[in-house]
C-alpha cells in the first residue's frame, strides 16, 4: 500500500479492506466501553464474495441463532446508504453436436445450431423486460437485465463444432423472480433436447444449462433502527440509494435489517490504482462510532477530526 496525496493506494484499499481497517480501529473503543454498551458489537469477516459468496451463507446459520437488531456492510458506496441492490446470477448453456468434415454435413451435427436458438430466446427475454418489466425505480435501469456475454465454439472453419458454450448473467430487480426466469430457461433446454431427439440427432448430441453464484436481490427498509441510527450519525450522506451491483446484502436482510455504507467508491474498485481517500476513512470511523452508540449505547466518543 502507498498513500499518496491523500490516497491509500493499494489493490483492496477500497474494496473493501478500507471498511475492515475502519471496524478493527473502534474495536480499542469499544473494548473500554464494554460496561456502558446496551446490546453487543458483532464483527463478522467473511469471504469468497467476489465469487461464490460462500462465507455469507455460512454466516447465515450464526445469525440464526443470533438475532441481530442491525447489519452494516462497508462496501464502497462514497458513504451513501444503499438500500437496494438488483440480484444475480450466472448461467452457462452447454450444446453437444458431432464433429464431421463442413462439406459432409448431414455426417454431422452442429452444435452452434442449438446455441443460436438459445440466444435468440434470450435477447427476446431482454426485450420483453426492457419494455414490460417488472420496473423498480431508482435504478438507473429500473428493470431486470441479460447479458449474452461469452460465446466458445468450433475448432477450424472446415469442421462441424461438435461443442459450443454459451455464458450469460441475469440481475433482477428485487420485483421480479428469478426463480421463474431460471425454470423458464429449463423447460427451454428441455424442448430443445425433445426436438432433437425427434430430428434423430446423433447419440450424444444435446444441450444443458447451469446455474452459478446465484445472489438474491436485496430491498432494504428507511424505517429500520440500522438506517435511522446511520442517517442520523451522517446527515449530509445521499439519501437511500439503489445500485445495480451486487453485495451480500441480500442474503442477510430476510433475517436482520441491513444497509451498504463504506468508504471509497466502486468506480475505484477492481482496476489498476485502486485507492480509498483517507477522508472517507476518517468519516467512516466517525460515522460508525455515532451509529454504534445509537444503536448500542456507550460514549460518544472522540470528534471526527482526532
Amino acid at each position: 500500500m502507498v498513500e499518496r496525496d491523500g490516497r491509500l493506494y493499494g489493490r483492496g484499499t477500497c474494496d473493501m479492506k478500507g471498511f475492515i481497517a475502519v471496524a478493527l480501529a473502534l474495536v480499542p473503543e469499544l473494548l473500554l466501553q464494554r460496561g456502558a454498551l446496551q446490546k453487543p458489537v458483532h464483527l463478522a469477516f467473511t469471504y469468497s464474495e467476489e465469487t461464490n459468496m460462500c462465507g455469507a451463507r455460512l454466516i447465515l446459520s450464526k445469525l440464526r441463532e443470533h438475532q441481530c437488531d442491525g447489519c452494516i456492510i462497508g462496501e464502497p458506496t462514497d458513504m451513501a446508504l444503499v438500500v437496494a441492490h438488483k440480484g444475480l446470477c450466472h448461467h452457462i448453456y452447454e450444446s453437444r453436436g458431432l464433429a464431421a468434415h463442413s462439406s459432409l454435413q448431414t455426417s454431422g451435427h452442429n452444435a452452434l445450431q442449438a446455441t443460436t436458438e438459445m440466444l435468440a430466446y434470450l435477447f427476446a427475454l431482454r426485450k420483453r423486460l426492457s419494455e414490460e418489466g417488472p420496473f423498480e425505480e431508482g435504478y438507473d435501469i429500473p428493470y431486470t437485465t441479460l447479458c449474452p456475454a461469452m460465446i466458445q465454439g468450433g475448432i477450424a472453419t472446415n469442421i462441424i463444432p461438435e461443442y459450443c458454450k454459451l455464458n450469460f448473467d441475469i440481475r433482477n430487480v428485487a420485483a421480479d423472480n428469478m426463480t421463474a426466469h431460471i425454470d423458464n430457461i429449463v423447460a427451454f433446454v428441455a424442448k430443445q433436447n425433445e426436438a432433437m431427439g425427434a430430428a434423430k440427432a446423433p447419440e450424444g448430441c444435446g444441450a444443458s444449462i447451469t446455474h452459478l453464484n446465484a445472489v438474491p436481490a436485496f430491498a432494504g427498509e428507511k424505517s429500520s433502527a440500522v438506517y435511522r441510527a446511520l442517517a442520523a450519525a451522517h446527515q449530509q450522506a445521499a439519501g437511500a440509494e439503489k445500485v445495480s451491483y451486487v453485495t451480500e446484502a441480500g442474503y442477510y436482510q430476510p433475517l436482520t435489517p441491513t444497509v451498504v455504507c463504506g468508504p471509497g467508491s466502486v468506480d475505484q474498485a477492481h482496476k489498476p490504482d485502486e485507492f480509498v481517500d483517507v477522508r472517507q476513512l476518517q468519516l467512516c470511523v466517525a460515522v460508525m462510532r455515532d451509529a454504534v452508540r445509537r444503536m448500542c449505547g456507550g460514549e460518544a466518543g472522540p470528534s471526527s477530526t482526532s
